[in-house]
């Protein structure tokens, strides 16, 4: 088995190698070279611990007010808070009036951060359906849930990688949207 870990140490002791005899031929009719040449024996071992979960907030609504709920995920990272928002409610919290106003089928392209900006990159089924309401409900969702990473407090969007200022036909305003409780 072989693990790649930038953890574990690539440096051999002494205790880690034996001596094999190499014989390597000469083009003279002399006696051949005898030579040893250390050989690591250790089998390299992935010593990594898997990352243990870290807690983030995910943003959906409940009776048309912003409702935060707490998920376990891989990574503390804005990617990581988004892919666990457009999963969507839970059966539990759904069945408790749960609700999230970003269309199923909405993928995640892409997040960059350049300071305390955030560019969120969505699929262009972000933009699909509702009025008004929804395109506000569902961009909060999505401002709430990123600028909970430390510096950001601005975010921008980009659907299929094209940076927009506006959202749906109500032209809702999206052009470097600040979080207002921060």
């Amino acid at each position: 088995l072989v693990g790649c870990s930038s953890s574990s140490s690539s440096a051999t002791t002494a205790a880690d190698t034996t001596s094999v005899p190499v014989t390597i031929p000469t083009t003279d009719t002399t006696e051949p070279i005898d030579t040893t040449m250390p050989v690591d024996t250790t089998v390299p071992v992935d010593t990594t611990v898997p990352a243990a979960d870290v807690d983030v907030l995910v943003y959906f609504l409940v009776d048309e007010v912003l409702h935060v709920e707490g998920r376990a995920v891989a990574e503390g990272t804005p990617e990581a808070a988004l892919g666990a928002l457009l999963a969507g409610p839970t059966a539990a919290e759904a069945a408790a009036g749960v609700v999230t106003l970003i269309p199923e089928g909405t993928e995640l392209l892409g997040v960059d951060v350049v300071g305390n900006e955030a560019t969120v990159d969505l699929t262009g089924v972000f933009e699909s359906g509702g009025g008004s309401l929804s395109m506000i409900g569902r961009v909060a969702q999505v401002v709430f849930t990123v600028t909970q990473f430390a510096p950001i407090d601005t975010v921008s969007f980009r659907l299929d990688g094209v940076l927009i200022a506006e959202l749906g036909g109500e032209g809702i305003g999206v052009d470097r949207v600040q979080r207002l409780d921060n």
